[in-house]
């Protein structure tokens, strides 16, 4: 009995067949018990891959390393070294995505906004450094107790916002926003610890941010700003 070419069983388990020639190769190993075999073991392997690799660059491996075997008549031993060798590569193929994802995770990861308050803020060994800028605050109303700083670093991408003296109130929050040139907001509800508001902000975005402002508003914050504001801090000044 002529037995199916690999070929033909890697299109048929990918689906790549048309749909007479599925119907001919369902026939064909209803009798042929090898190429049953053969189908079944491509099936396993491919399933095993398919998550990982697109089933049209899986197909081109597959056929690209039977391609380069001997064009000897194929017997069923060199088969399994088929499917072994193609095994190896479809491996090997697996570890290099997962590689490459790792690498493109960890290249995001570094791009990531973190921001803290009070005891959650990383240690602040930028603010001893010399590119570092620090800016008084000033309120907007005429309140003499609110007072305060900002530390800006450039270089590292931090930033330190913090402020004494503002009234903790009951109905409603405080909120910071962060103004950047193009008119993006980043915003943080305040949280108060012994009369302190302290909030640490670091993203490769700092060097943009215009202003900073504190407002009052509803419990739970707001999408945009819509209380009086409190604070008001031009980076640029």
């Amino acid at each position: 009995m002529k037995h199916l070419t690999e070929d033909i069983l890697v299109d048929y388990v990918l689906g790549s067949l048309h749909s007479e020639q599925i119907k001919n190769v369902n026939k064909h190993v209803l009798i042929c018990e090898e190429c049953r075999e053969r189908v079944s073991l491509w099936q396993q392997l491919t399933a095993k891959e398919s998550e990982l690799i697109p089933s049209k660059e899986l197909q081109q491996r597959i056929m690209a390393t039977i391609d380069s075997q001997p064009k000897s008549k194929k017997k069923k031993h060199q088969f399994y070294y088929i499917v072994a060798s193609t095994a190896v590569t479809i491996f090997l193929a697996s570890i290099l995505v997962f590689v490459n994802q790792s690498s493109h995770d960890l290249t995001e990861s570094k791009e990531e906004y973190i921001t803290a308050q009070h005891n959650l803020i990383p240690e602040q060994s930028f603010l001893n450094r010399p590119e570092t800028n620090r800016l008084d605050i000033f309120p907007v109303s005429l309140d003499k107790n609110i007072k305060g700083d900002v530390w800006l670093n450039e270089a590292t991408n931090e930033l330190i916002f913090q402020v004494d003296g503002l009234e903790p109130l009951t109905a409603h929050d405080y909120q910071v926003w962060l103004i950047h040139e193009d008119n993006v907001w980043k915003d943080e509800l305040l949280q108060f610890e012994n009369g302190r508001v302290q909030v640490y902000y670091k993203g490769p975005d700092v060097g943009t941010i215009r202003f900073i402002k504190v407002s009052v508003e509803p419990i739970g914050g707001s999408h945009t700003p819509t209380g009086p504001e409190t604070l008001f801090i031009d980076l640029h000044q």
